[in-house]
């Protein structure tokens, strides 16, 4: 799924894209007897403008439901990510290495 976002939207209804991505999880469980996901879903949303208020300053953000155990490490339990893409703030060079799966 992509999501083009405008902006001036978006503090208030970044939790619509959570909720878009976890139903397309939820619609894959045929039954309370198979709890197995038949697809991996990346949802990803376009922002198409960068806000004002500096409170969205990054090219890309990723989102996933791995836990972290008390040392630190992510446990790669899940494939599935709701990406952040914000095309007109591109870094020249990344802070750190993504973590995609």
């Amino acid at each position: 799924m992509i999501f083009p976002v405008q902006c001036n939207l978006i503090i208030k209804k970044l939790s619509r894209f959570l909720y878009y991505h976890l139903i397309s999880l939820v619609e894959q469980v045929g039954s309370f007897k198979q709890y197995e996901f038949d697809k991996t879903v990346y949802t990803i949303v376009i922002l198409t403008s960068i806000p004002r208020d500096g409170s969205m300053n990054f090219s890309c953000a990723i989102s996933d439901m791995n836990p972290i155990n008390e040392h630190g490490q992510i446990l790669n339990v899940y494939p599935h990510r709701l990406l952040f893409l914000c095309p007109r703030l591109t870094m020249k060079k990344p802070h750190r290495q993504l973590n995609t799966g």
